[in-house]
């Protein structure tokens, strides 16, 4: 599923939740386990929305890269991943962004709607963050192909 948000050498993951606690451990697990992938995060959908428009504070590309994979948490305070999912997915530039659902349990009645909204993977969170982060390289090695 390589795209053109995945460019070789060099990936910028995306990492929206609003708990500070879980960004800090998958912060920890990415620096660890894969220090060729830049790992940012942003604690609520509005940021997220701004980040890919480039707008607010994340304006300056410099410092806010556009990101290769985008991982969004199912409730991130001010709106839902699903909301943001269908707002990233509304914009033409993004649609074919490889967007990953970490979430505390997988509802069973929405699998049609992850797969119609292009989903690249729905991960159940773990302590160690490590099944996202090799989802994560698996995706970015142009392997991860079950939704």
């Amino acid at each position: 599923m390589k795209t053109e948000f995945i460019k070789k050498g060099k990936c910028v993951v995306l990492y929206a939740d609003d708990s500070d606690a879980d960004s800090m451990i998958c912060e920890r697990a990415f620096k660890a386990h894969e220090q060729h992938i830049e790992f940012r995060t942003v604690p609520d959908g509005r940021a997220v929305l701004d980040w890919l428009e480039g707008t607010g504070p994340y304006s300056n590309r410099a410092f806010f890269p556009k990101p290769s994979v985008l991982v969004l948490d199912s409730q991130l305070g001010d709106m839902s991943g699903l909301e943001v999912l269908q707002w990233v997915r509304g914009h033409e530039r993004l649609k074919e962004l490889p967007v990953i659902l970490y979430v505390g349990s997988t509802p069973t009645d929405q699998h049609s709607l992850y797969h119609e909204l292009n989903v690249a993977a729905v991960i159940e969170k773990d302590s160690t963050c490590r099944t996202l982060v090799d989802s994560v390289r698996n995706l970015v090695d142009g392997e991860l192909v079950g939704r």
